[in-house]
């Protein structure tokens, strides 16, 4: 029998983001996607200067400002995650 013990970890609110493209009619949008309350909204994509990434540095700003402690970004494939230890909707 294997009497190990788990180590704790921290849990947290992990969050979509997702880049809408531009059309012939309307310009970029960005998508953040919470599957914890099941809710997505669409932001104004914003290019802001010396952005590593500038979708994902437009849904930092809008959730820090919204009050949401952002601890980190991640990638992958075809969408950026962000993580805070915020548990609260988008809306």
């Amino acid at each position: 029998m294997n009497t190990q013990t788990i180590p704790a970890v921290e849990n947290f609110h992990i969050l979509i983001v997702k880049v809408l493209p531009a059309t012939n009619t309307r310009p970029a949008k960005v998508k953040i996607i919470c599957e914890l309350f099941e809710q997505s909204i669409i932001i104004p994509f914003t290019n802001h200067p010396g952005a590593s990434n500038p979708a994902t540095d437009t849904a930092l700003l809008y959730l820090q400002n919204k009050g949401y402690d952002t601890m980190g970004k991640g990638e992958g494939k075809d969408h950026m995650y962000i993580i805070t230890n915020t548990f609260k909707p988008l809306k």
